[in-house]
């Protein structure tokens, strides 16, 4: 029992150590009207665009794009967007600045791309300013900028981006560009959050669980952390077995406990891993297994994680035949 004690407190500290990223997305192609585009007889759509029709430039570009009834070209695509562009149409002028960030039909340039950018977020599309926040946030076609970038950040997220909502509140929780205030990170990931976001919902359960920026409150963390595991967030798994194996936010219940760990621990958590060998070492939600839970555990300090380095050690030394 003295093992299985160790083991679990070094379970119920990998809760705090959980951390969300900031999302480094470049962008996406945006779609104007997807379907009014696959309802468009090419040959008319053409006509429209080599009259200078921006709209059916637009248009064009998006169907070499997605293969839709030509076959994908993206140096085409790319030709139609800057047509279209040149004419100040702002989601070309989006598209055109991704491909040329991605090097997509065109030369990788990402000056060119922040142009582009730049052209299309002044007119208030919303997918430009949020790409606009993560250049400046990386540094990638002009000089590093965290302000800057939540400006653009919060330009996009006032628009309902969820991606620049949960941008948005990572800065603000790590006071990155902004003033730290872990208040205005939890409206930011909420917003998001309702959105679907898996990574905000993370967020939102784990400033419930410790109590950042709002009251301490298990349920709501549960509820939250629940809602990203569903999604498939490792870190949600992890976090959601912790409460579960804890009973804090609801009854204690190890089977549940355990099948989320598993679920994270199959998706390469050493945090889990480590927790579902304490689980097989112990005989919580699983049967007793010991040749289990060393796997789990290697898997885990494989993967650097010294709590599952410390915990296999134990279990080696304890009952050597595990470790075989």
């Amino acid at each position: 029992m003295n093992v299985a004690r160790q083991a679990l407190i070094i379970l119920l500290t990998q809760l705090l150590l959980s951390m969300f990223p900031v999302s480094h997305v470049v962008g996406i192609i945006s779609h104007r009207n997807e379907e009014n585009i696959s309802g468009n007889h090419l040959a008319e759509l053409r006509k429209k665009a080599e009259r200078g029709n921006a709209d059916s430039q637009y248009d064009l570009g998006i169907m070499y794009v997605l293969g839709k009834k030509v076959p994908r070209d993206y140096w085409k695509a790319a030709m139609w967007f800057r047509k279209a562009a040149e004419q100040g149409h702002a989601y070309a002028q989006s598209n055109l600045g991704y491909m040329c960030m991605r090097g997509e039909g065109v030369p990788q340039d990402y000056k060119k791309g922040t142009m582009w950018f730049r052209k299309a977020a002044g007119q208030g599309n919303v997918h430009a300013q949020f790409n606009l926040g993560n250049m400046y946030r990386k540094g990638e076609g002009l000089a590093q900028d965290s302000k800057k970038a939540v400006m653009w950040f919060r330009k996009a997220a006032e628009q309902g981006d969820i991606h620049a909502q949960f941008n948005l509140g990572c800065m603000c929780r790590k006071g990155e560009g902004v003033a730290q205030d872990f208040k205005q990170a939890v409206i930011w990931f909420r917003k998001a959050a309702e959105q679907g976001s898996a990574s905000a919902q993370y967020a939102l359960g784990r400033s419930y669980q410790i109590g950042e920026g709002a009251a301490q409150n298990y349920k709501e963390a549960v509820m939250w952390y629940k809602k990203a595991a569903e999604q498939g967030d490792s870190g949600a798994q992890n976090n959601l077995g912790v409460l579960y194996h804890t009973g804090e936010g609801g009854s204690q219940n190890f089977k549940e406990a355990a099948k989320w760990y598993k679920k994270a621990a199959e998706q390469g958590h050493c945090g889990a891993q480590n927790n579902l060998g304490v689980m097989y070492h112990i005989g919580e939600g699983v049967s007793q297994n010991y040749k289990e839970a060393a796997k789990w555990y290697t898997k885990a300090a494989e993967n650097g994680d010294e709590d599952a380095q410390r915990n296999l050690e134990i279990l080696c030394n304890e009952i050597p035949f595990s470790c075989r």
